[in-house]
């Protein structure tokens, strides 16, 4: 009674292991400190190339923190040029990017952080222009940002830490009264 049904007979396996029948080894080059495969880092660009040209918010950050890196470049070279209208200028186009950089901080508590330290640094300048230093101090974390849109809360501290030492007042302007306050109830 055969129906077609065939049943798969055990194959004899090939045990001998002489030297002739031996697979061949495997070359390993080492790639450390080979110049022919010296590892480049890899852009955001090319990372999140979706991302970047989709309108997810990851998208949409990358994209602003692009045009305010610029910004901040432009009103650098403005200083260097002894231009202080168009240093200002490009800050001021900066400023005003920062509440649509401020809706995109569901990527992460780092990047909200961040991104409100600059806002209260500019409500705390008021209208004073930047240093060249401060403007710089700003590039610097618009560009960390940029390049780790994700970054975690304790590495956004220290980079508003940097934003401070720059003379920056990173805090809400109504902190200062609350503390003010604080104190004063503290001496009663």
């Amino acid at each position: 009674m055969n129906s077609g049904v065939r049943f798969l007979q055990p194959a004899q396996m090939n045990t001998d292991l002489s030297p002739y029948n031996a697979p061949a080894q495997a070359k390993v080059f080492p790639i450390q400190n080979s110049p022919r495969f010296a590892a480049d880092p890899i852009s955001i660009d090319d990372l999140y190339q979706e991302a970047s040209a989709s309108s997810s918010v990851l998208g949409h950050a990358l994209r602003e923190l692009a045009s305010a890196k610029d910004a901040i470049q432009g009103s650098l070279a403005a200083l260097k040029r002894e231009d202080l209208i168009e240093s200002d200028d490009a800050m001021q186009q900066f400023q005003a990017m920062l509440p649509e950089l401020f809706c995109c901080r569901t990527l992460g508590d780092g990047f909200g952080a961040i991104i409100n330290a600059l806002r209260f640094s500019f409500q705390n300048a008021g209208g004073i222009p930047l240093s060249e230093n401060q403007i710089g101090s700003m590039g610097r974390a618009v560009e960390r940002l940029r390049g780790e849109p994700f970054l975690d809360f304790d590495s956004a501290v220290q980079i508003i830490t940097r934003l401070e030492d720059s003379g920056l007042i990173v805090d809400p302007p109504a902190f200062a009264t609350l503390t003010d306050l604080l104190d004063v109830e503290s001496f009663r």
